[in-house]
């Protein structure tokens, strides 16, 4: 679920809220429906505060990071010295928006 999408859910017109008990126009039960915004909201605070913009908050030290090209869910690991970000595998020069340290997704711990 997107951004846009969460905010559409809570804009759900409170008129209908009250008068449907069931289901939305769109087949989601209410409470289906908040939770699901809610959550979306909630990754996209932890996504906020996990980036950072390459540009204008680039790390202090040189290094291996996580970098995204755009704003979809593609991140690559990649080299960052000297404010040039490169493939940590290929070397190849990376246009870079955004970045992330690489242990901000590390499962154990």
């Amino acid at each position: 679920m997107t951004f846009e999408d969460a905010i559409k859910i809570l804009e759900y017109p409170v008129r209908k809220w009250l008068m449907d008990t069931d289901e939305r126009d769109d087949g989601l039960s209410y409470v289906d429906a908040l939770d699901m915004a809610i959550n979306a909201l909630r990754i996209q605070k932890q996504r906020e505060q996990l980036w950072h913009d390459a540009k204008t908050d680039p790390p202090e030290m040189p290094g291996l990071y996580y970098g995204a090209k755009d704003d979809t869910n593609i991140m690559y690991a990649v080299n960052y010295r000297n404010g040039v970000w490169t493939s940590a595998c290929s070397g190849q020069k990376l246009d870079i928006i955004r970045w992330a340290y690489y242990t901000a997704f590390d499962c154990d711990g």
